[in-house]
């Protein structure tokens, strides 16, 4: 019975990371891409600038949130209050 504790604590863990590892793949994919912000909010796309939909503010800044092994994903955030505007990946 204790030759088998241990393997049965690594499958736990292991579980616990793949579940975690898609909860924020799930999360990502929920926020807007920077055409669906652009279509959804024009008023906060003016003279090639961005601005926040939530406050108006329009310094953004960029957050890597995730990578994989061809794509780093991002989400761009507002500097002003804090609210996550739209995600990108490069």
């Amino acid at each position: 019975m204790a030759s088998i504790l241990p393997l049965l604590f690594i499958v736990a863990v292991v579980y616990l990371f793949f579940r975690m590892f898609r909860g924020a793949k799930n999360k990502y994919a929920n926020i807007p891409t920077f055409l669906e912000y652009k279509e959804d909010n024009p008023e906060c796309i003016k003279d090639r600038k961005v601005s926040c939909l939530h406050c108006g503010g329009n310094n953004i800044f960029l957050k890597q949130v995730g990578k994989t092994p061809k794509t780093i994903l991002n989400v761009h955030v507002c500097k002003t209050c804090g609210e996550t505007l739209y995600r990108s990946s490069i």
